[in-house]
């Protein structure tokens, strides 16, 4: 019986959503199908059985009517003498011999069996003392009269045996019908109490159900904005079950894994970066080695924004949307920490920063619904052959999002485009958002940002321009230019083929 019921729940464990579902609305349709067949039977069984009394009253009625009929035609004839009615007094004959037979078979007591039984036998004596009459009056030779006065005698007794059978009759009817109508009042509560029972059941199975998805989901969710907090020191998230919440919990903590993996390796980096900068200016060495140094370090400081601001969005894509873009989402975010891991030297190239830009952008779309549109244009011909610092481009479409359209109720679009400019290249970021007052535009030029909210801060933008220059070697390798409310256009100027 336990491997029976541990079958039966790792079948349900293993079952898609909507499977469990489907099996949900099946249970709840079959219990009151199966009912109304039951009560439809029943009925049916009624209405035949209240068929069948109705007709046995019409069947003794029929036999009482007939004999009548009998005595009357016969009567006609005698005196008249006429065939025609004769032969309306043999069809009258006929059908009352139709219906006593079809009374016979219809009679299940002994009460009514004797009275029929007496009913056939006063019919034949009836019968044989009528033909005496009949042959008398065709003949004419006998009084025919004397057999008819015979005859009523007897047919005032076939009278009175039917009119006791059609009382029999209704006595047994009134009490099929009480024991009928007994039923149909059990019957019905019965179904009552069948439907209410099936309600609640459904009702605690749908309970059950929508405790084996929320509940995971709920943990899944706290467990995911606990990550976009920054914490990533969390225990892995324990769902039972193989359908598509066990696959996302089993993604999830596997994603969150790599991630503490990779901050750790990141600060371990940064570690050793800071070490190597503190060796390389106390050693004094070449002016190369100590820009390779300071590069690699602001590449180390700002990958972590990159990773806190993708967690966010799949956060808020499993606790508001149900998890319908998360695998999407984390392919994104694993593209984006893939992109950081593979850049160790902090290079990379203008198409490969165009694709991480398109993973970012869809990460926030899923963010933003749509308010925010990202249009990326490229007209250089050969993107992948020209060198930049990676992560360049993406910083400036991050803060256009946070700082220029996120604040804007009606949102707008933000432009990354790649052009040439004479044998130079322009990268151009640009948005039509809230845009920049002098004072933060100052600031970022004095390589200090003013303090503020969202996934950049003291770093973002002069960060990008301090490593574009070491990068370049030219101050003018970064711009930005804006007004309050007139948008935000941020530019890079490149040489072809890096420098």
């Amino acid at each position: 019986m336990n491997g029976g019921s541990g079958g039966v729940r790792s079948v349900w464990a293993a079952a898609p959503i909507k499977a469990k579902i489907l099996a949900l609305v099946l249970v709840a349709l079959a219990f009151p199908f199966a009912l109304s067949v039951v009560l439809i039977r029943a009925n049916h069984g009624a209405v035949e059985s209240f068929s069948e009394d109705v007709d046995a009253w019409a069947g003794v009625n029929s036999l009482r009517s007939s004999n009548e009929e009998n005595s009357r035609l016969l009567g006609a004839f005698l005196e008249r003498g006429s065939f025609a009615d004769l032969n309306g007094y043999n069809e009258s004959v006929d059908r009352f011999v139709a219906a006593l037979a079809a009374s016979e078979r219809r009679v299940d007591d002994l009460e009514s069996e004797f009275l029929l039984h007496s009913i056939r036998n006063s019919f034949e004596s009836w019968y044989d003392e009528a033909h005496v009459a009949v042959r008398g009056r065709i003949a004419g030779y006998n009084d025919p009269f004397a057999a008819y006065y015979r005859a009523q005698r007897i047919s005032r007794f076939l009278d009175g045996y039917v009119s006791a059978l059609m009382d029999r009759v209704l006595v047994e009817g009134t009490r099929a019908y009480r024991a009928r109508l007994d039923r149909a009042g059990a019957a019905r509560a019965f179904a009552v109490a069948a439907m209410l029972a099936c309600a609640g059941f459904c009702v605690a199975l749908g309970f059950f159900l929508s405790d084996q998805l929320t509940i995971p989901l709920r943990r899944l969710s706290a467990a995911a904005a606990r990550m976009a907090g920054g914490d990533l020191a969390i225990e892995p998230v324990r769902i039972e079950g193989e359908d598509e919440v066990g696959a996302l919990s089993a993604s999830f903590n596997a994603m969150n894994a790599h991630i503490a993996s990779l901050v750790q390796d990141l600060r371990d980096k940064a570690s050793m970066e800071r070490k190597l900068h503190r060796e390389e200016l106390r050693n004094v060495k070449t002016e190369k080695l100590l820009r390779e140094s300071e590069f690699l370090a602001l590449q180390a400081r700002i990958n972590p924004h990159f990773l806190f601001n993708a967690l966010s969005s799949i956060s808020r894509d499993v606790m508001l949307r149900d998890g319908r873009n998360s695998v999407a989402l984390v392919d994104s975010l694993a593209a984006l920490l893939r992109y950081g891991l593979d850049q160790g030297s902090g290079i990379s190239d203008l198409a490969a920063e165009l694709e991480i830009v398109r993973k970012y952008a869809f990460i926030q779309d899923c963010r933003f619904q749509g308010r925010i549109a990202v249009r990326i244009e490229c007209a250089v011909d050969s993107p992948e052959s020209v060198r930049l610092p990676a992560f360049s481009v993406q910083p400036l479409v991050e803060n256009a999002f946070i700082h220029g359209l996120e604040p804007k109720e009606e949102g707008g679009t933000i432009i990354v485009s790649a052009r040439m400019r004479g044998r130079a290249i322009v990268v151009t970021v640009s948005d039509d958002g809230i845009g920049i007052g002098e004072e933060r535009i100052q600031a970022i030029k004095r390589r200090k940002e003013l303090a503020g909210t969202g996934h950049l801060s003291s770093i973002g933008l002069s960060n990008v321009r301090d490593r574009l220059k070491l990068f370049t070697g030219d101050p003018r390798s970064f711009a930005i230019r804006s007004g309050v409310s007139s948008g935000t256009v941020a530019e890079i100027l490149l040489r072809e083929g890096g420098r």
